[in-house]
């Protein structure tokens, strides 16, 4: 059977790993957004492997990305 993140991600034309870093950043994000590092620790993952994932949901357009402000 495959895990759920990636046949939700299957589903939504995306990969297993996409899907989860989607679902953390909508968890997790407030009116401001969520930082990488916010993310990367609420998910136990390195900031450099969210950021890879992060930038692909960008380019798929299911995020945006700004500059942190702080």
């Amino acid at each position: 059977l495959p895990r759920f993140p990636e046949a939700f991600g299957r589903h939504l034309g995306i990969s297993g790993a996409m899907y989860t870093v989607l679902i953390a950043a909508a968890h997790t994000q407030s009116t401001e957004g969520v930082s990488i590092r916010a993310l990367a620790d609420y998910m136990h993952l390195p900031a450099p492997h969210v950021t890879t994932t992060v930038g692909k949901l960008v380019d798929e357009g299911l995020l945006a990305k700004r500059p942190n402000p702080r």
